[in-house]
């Protein structure tokens, strides 16, 4: 199909970024800063699409824009109950879009709404921990939908302004639900 200027589609679509939270005196992690093939802050590995589907860092390429419903934090499958407990218990996010904030928020109100559940027996079974019940409706929804226009700058902080001790490192991503507007091809 030609490309048609000025049409846009609208698809559903998550915006996701990944980060890591350490063991440290206080940390704020930043997301949605750093496009595929940039540097991943704390191991300095580069990004794939495993960690972002961010093209630029900080914004939406034109003519680019996304209307986000919910907000998801996800960790990483298979971490350690008490590094869970230490990180949403000592977190908070904020929404950061051009220059205000739009939400700000305890950490565990961004429940992940994915996950998979299980039950230990003895040492051959391993149990994933998750904020919130494995279902997709069970989100952080917002009463009205923002909408991330292009070459806006926007990024999402979680700030831990108390120290946190963890046994690994432990891989967190937050997730926009919503619709994506793009170009016609």
């Amino acid at each position: 199909m030609p490309r048609i200027p000025g049409l846009l589609e609208c698809i559903q679509q998550e915006l996701y970024d990944m980060n890591q939270a350490i063991t440290a005196a206080t940390q704020s992690l930043s997301y949605f800063q750093v496009p595929i093939g940039g540097q991943f802050a704390a191991t300095a590995a580069i990004k794939s699409a495993v960690e972002t589907n961010m093209q630029q860092g900080g914004s939406l390429p034109y003519p680019k824009n996304y209307e986000i419903h919910a907000i998801r934090l996800v960790n990483q499958f298979g971490s350690a109950v008490s590094d869970l407990c230490s990180i949403f218990n000592s977190s908070w996010f904020k929404l950061f879009i051009g220059t205000k904030d739009y939400l700000v928020v305890n950490s565990f109100m961004l429940t992940g709404g994915v996950g998979l559940t299980g039950i230990s027996a003895g040492n051959t079974n391993v149990v994933s921990v998750h904020n919130g019940r494995p279902d997709q409706r069970g989100v952080y929804v917002l009463a009205e939908p923002i909408d991330l226009i292009p070459q806006q700058n926007f990024r999402c902080e979680l700030i831990f302004p108390i120290s946190i001790t963890l046994t690994l490192p432990v891989n967190l991503s937050v997730l926009f639900s919503g619709f994506l507007k793009r170009e016609v091809h």
